[in-house]
């Protein structure tokens, strides 16, 4: 990719991202969203991994202010992540996060497709009631979250079904068989927690509910973004993404 459709695209997913986290983390009790030195703070009562963080980071002079305020508020409340993106902040910001007791967790890889699908898309139903937006996101945890503690789920449950993002499922007559989440940015749509109904993978639906999204975002005129994990990239990649970035969590290790 050219490097000024990378930096857009990296500046792009900074603030998509936000506003998906954000979304979330405002359904949560105690929750609280405000800016602090070149980064947007969140924090709530809950413990899921959406629950307390920082993102945003901006270009600043004084990384040492960041590191500052950002370790003040790791140790305020736990679980704390740290989510950085490839074009966030200056590029001593990274080191200097992990000098100050914050552990690289994870990477995701940050992927964009532009303009209509190749693929056939499939029928989508976008959930608007509450039971419809519960349902959803009730499906959405059994998928990801399977083995995760009941509270946990009824937590995660809460933020997705309460956020202001859009919910989309695939059904038969009976019962939800894909559902993703997709943030709408003014530039972008953010696609999230696509997943598909145990034993009917492998038969095109998650295909199919990527494409439509896709179109749906091409008559927007917006890219699709996205992040994933290192054995998915493949996967998008056969359906037009494109990697621009990484995004890597940093969890707070209190020395």
């Amino acid at each position: 990719m050219d490097s000024r459709v990378v930096e857009g695209l990296a500046g792009a997913a900074r603030r998509n991202v936000v506003e998906a986290y954000v979304g979330l983390v405002r359904q949560l009790p105690g929750a609280r969203v405000e800016p602090r030195h070149g980064f947007l703070l969140a924090l709530s009562d809950a413990d899921v991994s959406f629950s307390n963080f920082a993102a945003g980071f901006e270009r600043t002079d004084d990384v040492h202010r960041t590191i500052q305020d950002l370790v003040l508020a790791a140790r305020w409340r736990r679980p704390f992540w740290a989510f950085l993106g490839s074009d966030d902040g200056p590029p001593e910001l990274p080191p200097a996060i992990e000098a100050a007791g914050f552990v690289p967790k994870q990477t995701h890889f940050q992927m964009a497709a532009e303009g209509p699908p190749m693929d056939p898309g499939v029928e989508l139903e976008e959930c608007r009631t509450p039971s419809e937006r519960r349902e959803a996101a009730s499906f959405m945890c059994e998928q990801f979250f399977w083995q995760a503690p009941p509270r946990t789920k009824r937590t995660v449950e809460q933020a997705v079904a309460g956020s202001p993002h859009t919910i989309l499922v695939h059904r038969d007559r009976r019962r939800t068989l894909a559902a993703a989440m997709v943030t709408h940015h003014a530039e972008s749509d953010g696609l999230y927690n696509l997943c598909v109904l145990d034993g009917w993978r492998g038969r095109g639906m998650g295909s199919g509910l990527v494409a439509t999204v896709r179109q749906r975002a091409a008559e927007r005129g917006v890219p699709v973004l996205l992040h994933c994990e290192d054995h998915l990239t493949a996967w998008y990649r056969s359906r037009g993404f494109k990697s621009f970035g990484r995004l890597r969590a940093f969890s707070w290790l209190d020395k």
